[in-house]
């Protein structure tokens, strides 16, 4: 009963990051096209200074639900201690890294991450504990 109360607790929690990484998508939305300027006239120089475009910080909130995803998929993996493996995501490929107890529990990992929606790639770097 506890174990699947922990699952359930960290299945909410997953959703809840990932509800909350994609309400920041609309702040990165674009400002509204200016009215056209006549046609006699240059097109007016970008203005846009911002280091990052809306499109990179789609990038990112995706890369965080992706992350989001992965961890709860790992810890609700009872053979794991997904505790032990870190996850980082860029652009969808998936980085897995920290110690495992065997090396069939670092392929779970792996197949686990491999298996989440989004993830385009895995870099399993994780090792054995000896």
């Amino acid at each position: 009963m506890k174990v699947e109360f922990k699952k359930l607790q960290l299945v909410l929690i997953a959703t809840a990051l990932t509800a909350l990484a994609a309400c920041h998508k609309d702040e990165a939305a674009p400002p509204p096209p200016a009215a056209p300027a006549p046609e006699a006239a240059a097109p007016a120089p970008s203005t846009d200074t911002s280091p990052a475009s809306s499109s990179s910080v789609g990038g990112a909130v995706d890369d965080a639900a992706i992350t989001t995803k992965v961890k709860a998929a790992l810890i609700a993996e009872s053979s794991l201690k997904a505790g032990d493996i870190k996850v980082e995501t860029n652009q969808g490929v998936v980085a897995l890294t920290g110690t495992v107890g065997t090396a069939d529990q670092g392929a779970k990992a792996e197949q686990i991450a491999k298996a989440t929606a989004g993830v385009t790639s895995v870099n399993n770097q994780l090792t054995v504990k000896k």
